[in-house]
């Protein structure tokens, strides 16, 4: 956006029928870039101002110029199409906004969509709080919002004046989103505190009250990040690793077949495209050089069982595996580092970086953030050494890619470049240097239905859910997967591993997570870095995650419990034998409850090998390891089917050790005292 100090300097323009005017007025201005001079009439037509943050808001109209394109060519307010290409931090940043999503063929859509470009264009260039420049991700909310705002008047053939003044209008907002409804009531507010209301906005006062409740019913229906289950993440594991394998082991031949392919265009082409070809001026006939196709080109690159397998029968096939390649090591990415969407994406080439650690050896990701701060920052996070594999594997797809991407293309050195820009592949990158949504190569894996045991789980991990009522979540419907759910499931896993009944992804999540916990809960550091310093963001997760698990814990071990309960506290929590005791604890509180009694402190739990402590406070027994003297505890909650475990896992430990030794005469002593608390509880 231009910040110049002075509203005065002014541009002329041809203001007639700007709004109903597909084509974009900016070419019409005949601005030549970099001159600030226009071609026109001065007699015959009127001056524009350009628009900069903190403006005389009241001089935004239909012909103020509100940026440059890339180009260089002024782009009006009234253009359906508007780009801020100085705003964007980093290359996945998306800039433009195009108001022909806007269109319909309601009778005011013209005068709606002018309405709603203003009310924008004051949100942009009005000071912000931290009085800096908005971030594109937060003028793209309010561009949704306004879109949804311009629809549902144009569907009741009227203006959004009319729509926001009348009471009877209100039942606009059914289906409106809770970002919607805020980004919405926040903008109208600004507009009528910051203008002159030269749009005549006249909201009614049930207009912010119904934004208001939509809102307010975001926080109070909206699930959390769901969890993914344990067995449907073990088995998408597999697929990612099986995919990413599959690539670095055919690698070579691979880059091989892609370099021949982008080269000759009639190389491993059916005969129809070779026709084509052959046809356009300047080659030469066929019969001079002869080209194997697909199916020989992939035979002489020793691929055939690699593309039988993904189903991989013509050019175009091999660019599309290349993208599900890709998202495959990214999702591994996320797994083994808890890096976000955009983080993952803006990877470099060389973002591993091995230090020495607090104890051993240490591997980090190195990156860029956006999150937070709202400026580009360079970050580290954890990691270990699988992430080894899938960054392989990304930088032998970029050394693909990379000879067919334009010299300085903004995001060129990023990890992860569309396979758009192959000249085999069918689609034009456009814009599109990296792709937005890596979710759609979710299609080419298998589907994982989900199972009952599926929504025990999540009903386990998270009981305040109604997961049997969301259609998203039914029983015989596949799973979506999207990255966001990696981060929340890790850190959830990481505090509630007791829910995990897959041995190798309860080793696998427990190695990862333990490690995390070390750097960025406790404060540690590698190599001259301090994680919880670095990324208090991730701190704070994984701390919100090991408080969730003490009251879910408490509500599924003890509240919940099918098993009678032992110990001080476990008999007070059961209901019938207790039943005059005043301290008893009432039986089957709810979810929502022993939540609010978690957060507020009346509520302390931890599981033990017997069961589970419910004391707050500080327990030398259980500190050093010794749970005999938990029998007698006030705070004590014990089982017999933990017992037994106990017991059985040392008898296990016992038979490994020297009858003479030590260790064994303590290990049995220990075993002795347990059998005696289990026959106490029997």
């Amino acid at each position: 956006m231009n910040k110049t100090s002075s509203s005065t300097k002014t541009y002329s323009h041809d203001i007639d029928s700007l709004v109903d005017d597909t084509n974009s007025p900016a070419e019409r201005v005949g601005i030549r870039p970099g001159s600030g001079i226009l071609q026109h009439d001065e007699q015959r037509k009127p001056t524009v101002s350009v628009a900069y943050v903190g403006m005389n808001l009241d001089n935004l109209s239909s012909t103020c110029i509100i940026s440059h394109s890339r180009t260089g060519l002024a782009i009006l307010l009234a253009d359906m199409y508007w780009d801020f290409p100085q705003l964007g931090l980093v290359p996945t940043d998306s800039t433009s906004f195009n108001f022909e999503r806007y269109r319909t063929g309601g009778k005011f859509n013209a005068a709606n969509i002018l309405t709603s470009q203003i009310i924008l264009a004051t949100n942009i260039f009005s000071p912000s709080r931290r009085g800096t420049a908005l971030r594109v991700s937060t003028i793209n909310m309010a561009f949704n919002a306004l879109n949804f705002l311009t629809k549902r008047a144009d569907e009741k053939n009227i203006t959004i004046q009319e729509l926001i003044s009348s009471p009877k209008h209100m039942d606009f907002a059914d289906g409106i989103t809770g970002n919607n409804a805020s980004s919405l009531g926040t903008m109208i507010a600004d507009y009528l505190k910051l203008t002159c209301n030269a749009l005549k906005l006249n909201p009614h006062k049930l207009f912010f009250q119904v934004l208001r409740k939509r809102q307010s019913e975001r926080y109070n229906s909206e699930k959390q990040t769901p969890v993914i289950p344990s067995r449907i993440l073990h088995a998408r594991y597999h697929h990612y690793n099986n995919v990413v394998l599959d690539f670095i082991n055919h690698g070579d031949m691979i880059k091989a077949l892609s370099h021949k392919l982008a080269e000759d265009p009639l190389y491993g082409r059916g005969s129809s495209k070779v026709y084509r070809l052959e046809m356009e001026p300047g080659h030469r006939p066929a019969d001079e050089i002869k080209r194997p196709d697909f199916s020989q080109a992939v035979s002489d690159h020793n691929l055939d069982d690699f593309c039988e397998k993904y189903n991989i029968r013509q050019a175009s096939s091999l660019a599309r595996q290349l993208a599900l390649a890709q998202h495959s090591a990214k999702c591994l990415v996320h797994i083994y580092t808890l890096v976000r969407d955009h983080e993952a994406k803006l990877l470099e080439d060389e973002c591993i970086q091995e230090a020495e650690g607090w104890n051993s050896k240490g591997v980090y990701l190195m990156g860029i953030s956006t999150k937070l701060t709202g400026t580009a920052k360079d970050t580290a996070w954890i990691a270990n050494e699988l992430i080894h594999e899938p960054i392989k594997c990304l930088q032998a797809i970029k050394s693909i890619i990379a000879p067919y991407v334009p010299a300085g293309t903004n995001g060129g050195d990023c990890l992860l470049l569309t396979p758009s820009f192959l000249p085999f592949s069918k689609n034009d990158p456009g814009d599109t240097v990296i792709i937005r949504d890596f979710t759609r190569q979710e299609k080419y894996l298998p589907p994982i239905i989900i199972e009952e045991s599926d929504i025990l789980e999540l009903e386990a991990i998270d009981p305040l859910a109604d997961w049997r009522s969301d259609p998203k979540y039914k029983v015989g419907k596949p799973w979506k997967i999207a990255s966001h759910q990696f981060r929340r499931t890790m850190a959830v896993f990481g505090a509630q591993s007791q829910v995990l009944d897959i041995p190798e992804l309860k080793r696998l999540l427990t190695h990862l997570t333990e490690s995390m916990s070390i750097y960025y809960q406790r404060g540690c550091s590698a190599g001259g870095y301090n994680m919880k310093l670095r990324s208090p963001e991730l701190d704070k997760e994984f701390q919100n995650a090991a408080n969730d698990a003490q009251w879910i814990s408490y509500l599924n071990d003890v509240l919940y419990s099918t098993e009678k309960l032992h110990g001080g506290h476990g008999e007070r929590v059961a209901t019938k034998s207790k039943a005059n005791d005043p301290d008893r604890i009432i039986y089957r509180q709810t979810a929502e409850e022993t939540m609010k009694k978690a957060k507020n402190g009346l509520i302390s739990y931890q599981r033990t090998p017997l069961g589970g402590c419910a004391s707050s406070k500080p327990c030398n027994e259980r500190a050093h390891g010794n749970f005999t003297n938990c029998f007698g505890c006030a705070s004590s909650v014990l089982k017999v089917s933990n017992v037994k475990s106990v017991i059985e896992l040392a008898q296990i430990d016992l038979m490994d050790l020297d009858p003479k030794s030590f260790e064994y005469r303590m290990e049995q002593r220990n075993i002795q005292d347990y059998e005696t608390i289990l026959s106490h509880l029997n």
